[in-house]
């Protein structure tokens, strides 16, 4: 960091931890750790959240894999809960839309392992 000019250094920062795209992402992994955890009714609203509101701050590179991503965990948590009637994408779909995903998409959030996923 420069000598004395720590408060423009944290203004840079504070602005790329604000970005929206990093927000976005971060609703989705926040629904993932909820999906993961067993708070399965939070990790839906996070899920509708990105698909509905955050995903249009992602990278247009990223988006359809994410969204494609977004889509596929959502109605499996909601049959988890018992929710009739969730349409549901398959793995397969999520594997082919992270083709064009960026490497750190892809690997952030990558394409379920569909044998342990549905049940």
């Amino acid at each position: 960091m420069p000598a004395g000019r720590p408060a423009e250094v944290l203004a840079l920062l504070s602005g790329i931890l604000a970005h929206p795209a990093i927000i976005a992402q971060a609703t989705l992994k926040s629904a993932d750790i909820q999906f993961i955890s067993g708070n399965i009714p939070e990790a839906i609203k996070s899920y509708g959240l990105f698909i509905s509101v955050k995903a249009n701050d992602v990278e247009v590179r990223d988006r359809n894999h994410l969204l494609i991503y977004a889509a596929f965990f959502r109605p499996e948590g909601q049959r988890q809960i018992g929710f009739v009637g969730a349409s549901q994408i398959a793995g397969g779909e999520v594997t082919i839309a992270s083709k064009s995903a960026s490497y750190a998409a892809r690997n952030e959030f990558p394409p379920p392992d569909t044998t342990t996923v549905a049940g």
